[in-house]
C-alpha cells in the first residue's frame, strides 16, 4: 500500500517523503497451482485380423429336417474333406435314418474313402456329358470354381430331383411316383456363390454346398421312388432342401453280418447310376450298372454297419 501511494504522489509532482524503515514481513511465495494431469486413455490394441483360408466360404451348415418327409436320422457321419492334389473341398453326410431302427442303427465309413466315393460319383454323372475328361481334371475345375476362378456352369450336372419345400408330394396315395413332384435341375456341386445364372434353357440352376446319402426303410419314408416290381418296398430318390441335395436309398434286406457290408456297399454305389438314369418317372426295378470301383471304395474303406 505504501509503494502504491508513493507512485501516486510522484505522478502529481508532490515531494516524496522519506519512508521510515519498517520491518518487512517475509513475502510468502505463492504455491504453484497444480496443473491438472491429463487422464491417460488406454491405447486400444490392434485386433488381429484372421488370416484367410481356402475353406472360409465353406463353413458347415445346419442340417434341416425335410418338410415333406419324416426323415429322422439316428446317426449322421459328417465329413468336410479337402483333396490335397487339387484343393477342392467337399461337404458330405452319411445318414442312417430312424426308419431302419432297430435292424440298423448306424452306418459309417472312412472319411477319405467316403469323400472320394462321393466325388467320383458326381464326376461320373458329369463325365456322361464330357466323355474323355479325367476325374483329376474335374476336381481341379471344382477347386477353381470354389475359388471364383472358373464359370460354375463348367462343373454343373443335370439331375432330376424333388424340392421338399414346394408343397408337391413325391408320392401319390398308392405310393406310386407323382409325376409332378420332380423336375430337372442343373446342379452345381459343392459350391456356394452367386456367379451362376438362375436358369439355362428353361432349366433351373441350383448351387448345392452339401451332398448327402440317407439310408432308409422304403416302407416308412415318402420322398422316394419305390420299384413297382418289388411291391413298393425298395427304391431310391433325390431330394433338394435349399442348398442341400440328399439321395435316399433303401436297405431293408440285410440278414447276416457279411451281407450287411456287401449289401450296404451295393446300395450306396447305386447313387451314381440313379443320378444318371432317373427322369422323374416311375421305375420298375434296380437300375443296372457296373459300380465295382465305387463298391470297392466302400468295402475297403472301413464300411461298418451296426
Amino acid at each position: 500500500t505504501l509503494w502504491l501511494n508513493a507512485c501516486s504522489l510522484q505522478s502529481l509532482g508532490a515531494p516524496t517523503p522519506t519512508p521510515t524503515p519498517t520491518a518487512i514481513p517475509p513475502t510468502k511465495t505463492p504455491e504453484p497451482t497444480p496443473t491438472p494431469k491429463a487422464i491417460e486413455t488406454p491405447t486400444p490394441m490392434d485386433t488381429p485380423t484372421p488370416a484367410e483360408t481356402a475353406t472360409a466360404t465353406f463353413e458347415p451348415t445346419e442340417t434341416k429336417t425335410p418338410s415333406e418327409v419324416d426323415l429322422k436320422d439316428v446317426s449322421t457321419q459328417t465329413i468336410h474333406y479337402e483333396f490335397s492334389d487339387s484343393g477342392a473341398q467337399i461337404d458330405v453326410k452319411l445318414i442312417t435314418d430312424g426308419s431302419l431302427d432297430p435292424v440298423i442303427r448306424k452306418v459309417t465309413v472312412g472319411e477319405k474313402s467316403y469323400a472320394e466315393f462321393m466325388a467320383r460319383s458326381i464326376y461320373s454323372v458329369w463325365e456322361k456329358s464330357h466323355p474323355g475328361q479325367s476325374f483329376e481334371t474335374y476336381m481341379q475345375m471344382l477347386a477353381e470354381v470354389q475359388k471364383g476362378e472358373r464359370n460354375p456352369l463348367d462343373i454343373a450336372i443335370p439331375v432330376y430331383a424333388n424340392d421338399i419345400n414346394d408343397g408337391v408330394p413325391y408320392q401319390n396315395s398308392d405310393k406310386s411316383v407323382n409325376s409332378a413332384a420332380q423336375k430337372k435341375y442343373l446342379i452345381i456341386p459343392w459350391y456356394k456363390g452367386n456367379a451362376a445364372p438362375k436358369e439355362v434353357d428353361g432349366v433351373e440352376v441350383r448351387a448345392v454346398s452339401e451332398i448327402n446319402i440317407a439310408l432308409v426303410n422304403g416302407k416308412k419314408v415318402k420322398n422316394i421312388s419305390l420299384f413297382t416290381e418289388a411291391g413298393y418296398i425298395w427304391g431310391m430318390g433325390t431330394n433338394l432342401d435349399g442348398d442341400t441335395l440328399t439321395f435316399f436309398s433303401t436297405i431293408t434286406f440285410i440278414d447276416s453280418v457279411p451281407n450287411r457290408v456287401r449289401n450296404t456297399a451295393a446300395a450306396l454305389s447305386k447313387f451314381k447310376v440313379w443320378m444318371i438314369s432317373n427322369t422323374g418317372k416311375s421305375i420298375t426295378s434296380w437300375p443296372t450298372s457296373d459300380n465295382k470301383l465305387l463298391e470297392l471304395l466302400m468295402k475297403e474303406g472301413g464300411l461298418a454297419v451296426q
